[in-house]
């Protein structure tokens, strides 16, 4: 079963001065930032993550600047996600992760004592098949608890179960159930600096353990499986290390482990996202027009916003393809030369700040 990372966005802005902070809700993320992620898939041998206590340093500096997978992430109104929203009446916002495959929707809900993961909405792989699926949690993650700093401690448990029929695979499979229950212990263990590709920050460090355990039952026409049958059971155990900055109340960086030590995954702030700016709850956004979409040889921007801008495009490796001026209401670019596949386009104002960034696919 696909594991389920509730916690993805990776954002953080320059800091100068480096000492313990305190996060509340006052630093939640908020409808309208945007940033981008990345994986980190070679660990380094011997990479220091564990160390605990005041006044800690953790130097990721060697992470991959511009990685071969990453997703870019924003943080949207919940009820006013398509599909999956109108599940999730009570959440405060969601963070919608775009890869080159899919869109994945976390939604939370934040108050003044804690931040809380709801629900997900999107793909999610059972027994190897990906079903689109709305999941609301009946037991909520907590994240965070308020005031957070060095010390603070709170035990917690997540629960959900639910049945999963889509229509694709209907010939195959006629539905899933997936249930999952989880442990969670958290303590604040660290504060310091950490460095990234990106820059270095004050952080507070968080270590997690979560122990799941997950069961999975399908039922198939074909073969006649039924609810009786368990199809997939296991009890796995995480260890998961959290850095928080004052920014928002998102990590920088999680770094996920088995409980004996071997990494599942790392990620982080990637390098080719400046700060997370605020795009004021897309206000600037529908003001540029990007098409067609798909594309073949030329892309045409329309824009009433009187003020040069810039677009760049990236492939899926975080390779920059195109990096040209917006300076009149319609613009048109040459993309002839691009291989066919998935790209991110991200427009920016002459400051650097993010104004609209969407997937935009090249085929000929």
């Amino acid at each position: 079963m696909k594991k389920l990372l509730l916690v993805l966005g990776v954002i953080a802005t320059s800091q100068f001065s480096f000492a313990q902070i305190t996060l509340t809700n006052s630093n939640t993320a908020t409808v309208g930032d945007a940033f981008f992620r990345a994986e980190e898939e070679n660990p380094p041998v011997g990479l220091q993550y564990q160390n605990a206590g005041a006044n800690q340093t953790w130097n990721f500096d060697m992470f991959l600047a511009y990685p071969e997978t990453f997703a870019t992430s924003s943080v949207v109104n919940a009820q006013g996600v398509p599909e999956y929203g109108s599940s999730f009446p009570n959440a405060d916002f969601a963070v919608s992760n775009i890869t080159s495959i899919d869109t994945t929707n976390l939604f939370f809900e934040s108050d003044a004592n804690k931040l809380e993961a709801v629900g997900i909405g999107g793909p999610f792989v059972v027994q190897s098949i990906p079903f689109k699926v709305t999941m609301p949690f009946q037991d909520y993650q907590t994240l965070l608890e308020f005031p957070a700093t060095y010390g603070t401690t709170f035990d917690d448990t997540l629960f959900f179960d639910v049945l999963i029929k889509d229509p694709l695979y209907a010939q195959f499979v006629d539905s899933a159930r997936v249930k999952r229950f989880q442990t969670i212990t958290s303590e604040i263990d660290a504060w310091g600096t950490v460095t990234l590709p990106s820059g270095t920050y004050s952080c507070l460090r968080e270590k997690r353990v979560e122990i799941s355990t997950d069961s999975a039952w399908v039922e198939s026409a074909s073969f006649g499986f039924s609810f009786d049958t368990l199809a997939y059971t296991q009890v796995v155990e995480e260890h998961v290390y959290n850095w928080y900055t004052e920014d928002y109340n998102l990590p920088v960086v999680e770094i996920r482990t088995e409980a004996g030590g071997a990494f599942n995954s790392i990620h982080f702030r990637s390098a080719q996202s400046e700060c997370c700016v605020s795009v004021e709850e897309n206000e600037l956004a529908h003001k540029f027009n990007v098409y067609p979409n798909p594309a073949s040889d030329i892309v045409t921007v329309l824009t009433t916003l009187n003020e040069q801008t810039f677009i760049s495009m990236f492939d899926m490796t975080g390779k920059e393809v195109l990096n040209e001026s917006i300076n009149q209401p319609q613009s048109r670019f040459d993309i002839s030369s691009l291989a066919n596949g998935m790209y991110i386009y991200r427009i920016q104002d002459t400051k650097g700040n993010l104004l609209k960034s969407e997937k935009i696919m090249v085929g000929k």
